[in-house]
């Protein structure tokens, strides 16, 4: 899915999304993706995990994005700019 799709989606949920208000909406939204029974979303459409990699330009469902992924949300910390030099270059 390229981006210009993934827009109209978020455009239909929300038609001021490129206001400030929209915009600052957007980023709750996916700030609470991992909390999502407990939030009401103004751009539901980030439900479906091809829109949300998508908008963050991972959606062409490569496995070199997926490992990535993976890897990233196995140990978020290891990306910190302060883990150790061996946590950090988990992709090297």
């Amino acid at each position: 899915m390229s981006t210009l799709p993934v827009l109209q989606l978020l455009l239909q949920d929300n038609p001021n999304l490129f206001t400030t208000e929209g915009l600052s909406a957007l980023l709750e939204d996916c700030i609470r993706l991992k909390y999502s029974k407990r939030h009401e979303f103004t751009y539901p459409s980030l439900l479906n995990q091809q829109v949300y990699l998508s908008l963050a330009n991972l959606g062409n469902g490569s496995s070199e994005d997926e490992e990535i992924l993976r890897r990233i949300l196995s140990d978020p910390k290891g990306w910190c700019l302060d883990a150790p030099q061996d946590v950090q270059c988990l992709l090297c």
